[in-house]
């Protein structure tokens, strides 16, 4: 039977709204009646499908995962050790293209400014570990009452939803440390798309 003026979608949707203590709860009325239409309307039932398949694009538990991952998000301030693998990760190719200076950073001119950094009061850089596992850097340069941030993720954390938590949970530490700080700020290359 052809789709007509909304007939067999009437009988598909028929549902009635209840009102309970807290929200309206749906319930579907006449199931069999809807998987019989589904039999005799293959047209709706491929145009189901196709809905279906736009809607469940397969990557859900990734980002379920990546959401879990994203909220056990603990920032640390960075120790001596991490400096070697900071450079690593701000060498890496994806990490340079979002990068104000993408210039790849000699080894040892990075030992020399990781050094002034951890030394330096007003800046405090930090690592974001899930489950004890660093996924990303925190900057945030200090200046009376505001502070100038930078944040990268270790390459292989990119894409996840872990930025925005990053950022959050740093900020957090950030209000705990410097509690006079009234603003804070970020440059971003138009063409970052995080």
């Amino acid at each position: 039977t052809p789709l007509s003026s909304g007939h067999q979608i009437s009988r598909l949707t028929s549902i009635t709204r209840r009102p309970s203590a807290s929200s309206a709860v749906l319930t579907v009325v006449k199931l069999s009646a809807m998987l019989q239409t589904f039999d005799q309307a293959p047209v709706l039932r491929e145009v189901s499908a196709d809905r279906a398949a736009n809607l469940c694009d397969g990557h859900g538990v990734d980002r379920v995962v990546n959401a879990i991952a994203a909220s056990g998000i603990v920032v640390r301030p960075a120790r001596p050790d991490d400096c070697d693998a900071i450079w690593g990760w701000r060498n890496h190719p994806d990490t340079r293209r979002q990068s104000i200076d993408s210039s790849e950073v000699p080894l040892e001119t990075h030992r020399d400014w990781f050094a002034k950094a951890l030394a330096d009061p007003r800046r405090k850089l930090l690592i974001g570990e899930v489950a004890g596992v660093p996924v990303g850097v925190l900057r945030f340069d200090v200046e009376d009452s505001s502070a100038l941030t930078s944040i990268y993720l270790v390459p292989d954390y990119t894409g996840r939803g872990i930025g925005p938590a990053l950022l959050r949970n740093g900020i957090e530490w950030l209000k705990r440390d410097s509690p006079g700080l009234r603003a804070i700020e970020a440059e971003i290359l138009g063409s970052n798309m995080a």
